[in-house]
């Protein structure tokens, strides 16, 4: 697989969650398999995993600890090539739990098979989002 990995610290964001907010990460990228005959699948994977602590070591014992993971949204789709500068807009979304100190964003694609080759797939205009709205009241249906 190529995957690419980004840390991001939230923890400036919380003074701009209210307290009677939900707050949710969104993370968007647009993907391109440039593939221009039809082959074998490849899987490209938009997601993103919350943690609380320091970031610092996370790397250490990746990527065992992400059962560590307070949060996480993940989006994955199938691409099989053929069609020449199609985009496609993948968006995965985590609800942020109050005690969430970081965020990991990864960005991929994975083979399918071993007999695929990377290199033609691409990943353009990523955008990582805090969305917040008022807290839905909750009932009880009897």
């Amino acid at each position: 697989s190529c995957d690419v990995f980004q840390i991001v610290d939230l923890r400036n964001l919380r003074s701009k969650i209210g307290p009677q907010e939900d707050a949710v990460l969104e993370l968007s990228a647009d993907f391109l398999d440039g593939r221009t005959k039809p082959a074998i699948s490849v899987t490209f994977i938009c997601q993103l995993f919350v943690f609380t602590g320091q970031s610092d070591a996370i790397h250490a014992e990746w990527p065992h600890n992400l059962r560590n993971a307070i949060g996480s949204g993940a989006v994955l789709a199938d691409s099989i090539g053929g069609v020449p500068n199609q985009w496609q807009r993948l968006t995965s979304r985590c609800l942020l739990p109050d005690q969430g100190d970081f965020a990991i964003v990864q960005l991929g694609v994975r083979r399918n098979l071993p007999q695929v080759e990377l290199g033609l797939q691409f990943v353009d205009d990523v955008v990582l989002s805090l969305k917040t709205q008022p807290k839905l009241p909750t009932r009880s249906v009897p």
